[in-house]
């Protein structure tokens, strides 16, 4: 459960969410928070994510701190030793006019964080709205609803034919506008729900590469930067 409401403001955007990985609708408090979390709703490696998770004590202030998100992945790996990391979202420009003041505040949440393995990132709008994340967002309406027709057949060439475009496969299935607007949205689904791979790293188009699931392609997905980088970058 959330440690704290967001409350509703007239100057910033704010609002929720539906998220099938958080307990509860998402409430974020700027646009750039919900575009992080629609992002983790569909990232394949995350398995859940909780806003304001927790509270962190700040030498020296009175009132603890509420960092934004909490995110659990499905594996443990060497950059997310307990499978959470702990994220504050911050825009560019906010790090810049307030580094002093941020920086006790993120020093205090990595140590008090540390002793239970868990990982304190921040992320900004460079990390967040990225290509990988368009792409994400463009695939996310057809995670929706059953695979359409001709599944089936997509996998088989695509297994077939490893590395077929889009376009050839929808030219080697048109019987009608309407039919290929139906089969290019099941690739698309197929695309989506990780049957076949495809390079979410490059702009998403008719000339997309398909992959057999397990190919091994680059995984692209979202990075967070040590706090080494944002400091070194900041101060």
């Amino acid at each position: 459960m959330p440690v704290r409401k967001i409350p509703r403001g007239r100057l910033t955007v704010t609002g929720s969410c539906p998220a099938g990985k958080s307990a509860l609708p998402a409430e974020y408090e700027s646009p750039l928070e919900r575009d992080l979390f629609l992002l983790l709703e569909s990232e394949p490696g995350v398995l859940s994510f909780e806003p304001q998770p927790l509270w962190i004590e700040i030498p020296g202030r009175k009132k603890p701190y509420p960092p934004d998100v909490r995110v659990e992945y499905l594996n443990v790996s060497e950059d997310h030793h307990s499978g959470q990391v702990i994220v504050e979202v911050k825009p560019r420009r906010d790090l810049w006019d307030d580094w002093a003041k941020l920086r006790r505040k993120f020093k205090a949440s990595i140590h008090d964080l540390a002793a239970d393995g868990i990982r304190f990132k921040v992320v900004t709008e460079k990390e967040i709205r990225t290509l990988y994340a368009r792409n994400r967002a463009w695939l996310r309406p057809h995670l929706r609803g059953p695979l359409g027709v001709g599944a089936s057949s997509i996998l088989c060439d695509v297994e077939s034919q490893p590395g077929v475009t889009v376009g050839s496969l929808v030219e080697a299935n048109l019987r009608s506008p309407v039919e290929a607007g139906r089969f290019l949205w099941t690739i698309w689904q197929c695309a989506a729900r990780g049957l076949v791979e495809v390079d979410l790293g490059d702009p998403l188009s008719l000339a997309t590469q398909l992959y057999p699931r397990g190919f091994g392609l680059p995984r692209t997905h979202i990075t967070f930067p040590s706090f080494r980088l944002i400091k070194s970058v900041f101060t």
